[in-house]
């Protein structure tokens, strides 16, 4: 009888012993998942730190800087003799502080420009590339949520001139999230229809009318997304 009662004693226990374990385990994840949701990725930090350090005359300079960059090559792929069409390929690079000096001064009026209407409760956009990705991260305000998200996008080169975007995770803090969270809090249904396009996998022609010549394209045959900005090769027709 003592044997079975010692028996239900240790029974018992081990099941309380158990259920403690389980709770301070389920404790530990739900903290560490709150940190996660709630932390801002370094990447943010470091490109909030750039801007920052600097005025704002000086931020748009590196934007008009970058801007100018790409015209100038653009130009320098126009023949001058207009009687000579041969195609004439360029390598054009920017790092990611250019790009997110002009994402920070430009991107407003140029989507103005556009008639292209960004959503209230997404600001101060950026771009950061990881591991052969490009990421974009962005503010996002609605109601009481305010939250740090990042888009990641593999970009697979089809063919020349022909790209898939594709998105394959979305971070909220540094919480990875479903990318069907975006469909799901945007309201805009061209945006919308763009986010359900983009997580099945979107073909892109990378293919535009030429600034300085009306009469020939661009086309980009090769992208390359590195550690510290993107490099195109791009194709002038």
């Amino acid at each position: 009888m003592d044997n079975r009662r010692t028996r239900r004693r240790n029974v018992r226990r081990f099941i309380a012993y158990s259920i403690v374990i389980l709770i301070a385990l389920l404790t530990a994840t739900a903290a560490w998942g709150v940190y996660l949701w709630q932390h801002t990725p370094q990447y943010w930090t470091d490109n909030q730190t750039f801007l920052q350090s600097r005025t704002a005359q000086e931020i748009n300079q590196i934007a008009m800087d970058a801007e100018n960059q790409v015209l100038n090559l653009l130009s320098l792929s126009v023949q001058t003799d207009d009687s000579s069409q041969e195609p004439v390929e360029k390598q054009l690079g920017l790092n990611t502080h250019q790009i997110n000096a002009w994402l920070n001064q430009r991107l407003p009026a140029w989507s103005r420009n556009q008639n292209i209407q960004l959503p209230s409760e997404i600001k101060n956009v950026m771009m950061h590339t990881e591991n052969g990705r490009f990421a974009v991260a962005f503010e996002y305000h609605k109601n009481d949520m305010h939250k740090i998200v990042t888009l990641v996008f593999d970009v697979t080169m089809i063919s020349k001139g022909k790209a898939m975007f594709h998105l394959t995770r979305i971070r909220a803090g540094s919480l990875p999230s479903k990318p069907s969270w975006l469909i799901n809090n945007i309201t805009d249904s061209t945006l919308k229809k763009l986010a359900t396009e983009i997580i099945q996998g979107k073909i892109t022609e990378l293919k535009f009318p030429h600034p300085a010549d009306d009469q020939r394209t661009l086309m980009i045959n090769k992208l390359t997304i590195h550690n510290n900005g993107i490099i195109a090769d791009v194709l002038t027709q």
